[in-house]
């Protein structure tokens, strides 16, 4: 419906490279959750990539 309407998705709550893999596949790319990185209050979490996750962006 999202593609029909134009409309790009963000996707909250990624936790697993199951998950991130799941939504690639589904054309999604935008995305935030644990996996990448964990919430950290009165500060920015610098954002951790899985070695999987790098292989898979090239």
């Amino acid at each position: 419906m999202a593609r029909r309407l134009n409309i790009d998705l963000v996707v909250e709550g990624v936790e697993t490279l199951a998950d991130y893999q799941c939504l690639c596949d589904l054309g999604v790319y935008l995305m935030q959750g644990y996996l990448f990185a964990k919430p950290v209050i009165a500060t920015l979490p610098t954002p951790s990539f899985p070695t999987e996750l790098a292989e898979h962006a090239e």
